[in-house]
């Protein structure tokens, strides 16, 4: 009734299913149980807003966490009971695999002292190249690096040392492990110095 009267409840409170706590002078706050599921719904114009003075933590009955939500702090996301998203004052850190369908940046991807990222195709998971912590960028034997965007035009290493060139789709030249050279085309305008030319 608007009144400064205060009711003090000692004793449990029980509400059959579906019968409704209403909270607001628009009934905005809901609490209820359906018989299956319950229910805090917000159904105002303003936010549903949960507040502590001291960790927020989301966990079912007394099993291990779904998520924490520390004050001034780091949130934290489990899956079964292990930590695997944490956010950080640097960013966020992932404890485990990361899946994406698209990763974009606008940043720059920095690797950690001592840490190298391998990356995998979509099917197989097999491994397409890698970026070691020294820098270096090691392509999986398999892989062909293209050129210019062309589909035609690429470099692969066909066997172990052995790197091929590719224009138009056809090889052009092969450099073997024992540093040859095996040209597929003609070779023009060519000076050798210091070196024989054998011409068969």
């Amino acid at each position: 009734d608007g009144g400064a009267t205060k009711i003090f409840v000692e004793q449990n409170m029980q509400f059959d299913d579906d019968v409704r706590i209403r909270l607001g002078s628009g009934a905005d706050l809901e609490l209820y149980h359906d018989g299956s599921d319950s229910f805090i719904t917000e159904s105002g114009t303003g936010d549903l807003k949960i507040s502590s003075s001291s960790i927020i933590m989301l966990k079912p009955g007394l099993g291990e966490f779904l998520a924490k939500f520390i004050p001034d702090g780091a949130v934290e996301l489990y899956h079964d009971g292990s930590k695997k998203f944490e956010t950080t004052a640097a960013g966020v850190t992932v404890g485990g695999s990361v899946t994406a369908t698209d990763y974009r940046s606008s940043g720059h991807i920095n690797l950690s002292s001592g840490d190298s990222w391998v990356f995998r195709s979509a099917s197989g998971n097999h491994q397409r190249f890698q970026v070691t912590s020294s820098g270096d960028v090691r392509l999986n034997a398999t892989t062909k690096l293209y050129l210019d965007g062309g589909a035609n035009t690429y470099i692969t290493e066909s066997s172990a040392d052995n790197i091929k060139f590719f224009t138009g789709g056809t090889e052009a030249l092969l450099l073997d492990n024992s540093q040859n050279a095996t040209f597929a085309g003609t070779v023009t305008g060519t000076t050798l110095t210091g070196t024989s030319l054998d011409v068969n």
